[in-house]
């Protein structure tokens, strides 16, 4: 049995969003899994929802190192004017 080729313009086309995943052969459709994967867990290390929520002041909820649900309430931060 032979191996189906692989298209690296149709992977970065999907990649793109300029092609359907479906359209890729089973090889190609793993590449692109593997390569949404890796965006995904890079995007997710960049996240900082904490400062994020204090900048806005909403608050939210986590779990504890004891798996319990602890509510957070975050403080907007004061914002600076200054007088002229």
């Amino acid at each position: 049995m032979s191996e189906p080729d692989v298209s690296l313009e149709a992977i970065e086309r999907v990649l793109a969003s300029e092609a359907h995943y479906d359209d890729l052969n089973s090889r190609e459709q793993a590449i692109v899994r593997a390569e949404w994967a890796e965006r995904t867990e890079q995007r997710r290390r960049s996240l900082s929802l904490t400062v994020t929520f204090a900048a806005e002041g909403r608050p939210y909820v986590e779990l504890d190192d004891d798996g319990k649900t602890v509510r957070r309430q975050q403080q907007r931060s004061p914002r600076n004017f200054s007088a002229n």
